[in-house]
């Protein structure tokens, strides 16, 4: 179905003017197509967020910040993808996962305690409880990270522009887990955004 961005149904002619939006950002609302984004609630005051709370942006501090999710998983299979989308600083600073602490998440990164677990650009190295291991390729503006958590079995696989670098996590507790993205500014400008289907996935998710 077609729609005019802010156009008015009721006949009075109170139409708006629509500012920086096209006929892709317009998502049908039904009672089975809720999707995630961003949580307000659960951001690092350091962080704004826009795009329907779908992109995130940090600039001029050297730390560490985060922001959780909307869903909470605790069962079942989920996939959405984050793209990195501008960094001034030259550094790679997205850690990308899942955490069932938002409290903590949000002050730091995700998995630099054990309640998170997160997949770092800069190095490809996956983070859980502050431990470090070897796992994929690095990413960067204009790569498309996907991100398959099966909360049935606890494992956590990441995708890089399509490719799969392997399972990163197994025998992950039970729990309700969110999807978090975390980004350092490092002095400059960093941004980032998550698709949880709202447009068509850049890639296909895994069976």
């Amino acid at each position: 179905m077609a729609y005019l961005i802010g156009s008015d149904s009721s006949g009075n002619g109170n139409h708006w003017t629509a500012n920086n939006l096209d006929q892709t950002d317009i998502v049908d609302d039904a009672p089975t197509e809720n999707f995630c984004t961003f949580n307000p609630l659960h951001t690092s005051s350091n962080i704004t967020l826009s795009n329907g709370n779908l992109r995130q942006e940090a600039s001029g501090t050297n730390a560490w910040f985060s922001t959780g999710t909307t869903i909470g998983m605790s069962s079942g299979k989920w996939y959405a993808e984050y793209t990195p989308l501008r960094n001034t600083s030259g550094f790679k600073y997205w850690m990308i996962g899942v955490d069932t602490d938002m409290s903590t998440a949000t002050l730091y990164y995700t998995g630099i305690d054990s309640s998170g677990y997160g997949y770092f650009a800069n190095n490809g190295q996956i983070y859980n409880n502050g431990a470090v291991g070897a796992y994929g390729v690095t990413y960067g503006v204009g790569d498309v990270v996907g991100i398959a958590f099966d909360a049935d079995n606890g494992t956590l696989t990441y995708y890089v522009n399509g490719a799969s670098q392997g399972t990163a996590f197994s025998s992950m507790p039970d729990g309700t887990y969110f999807f978090v993205g975390s980004i350092h500014a490092a002095n400059g400008d960093i941004r980032g955004e998550f698709n949880f289907g709202q447009q068509p996935f850049k890639y296909d998710p895994p069976s």
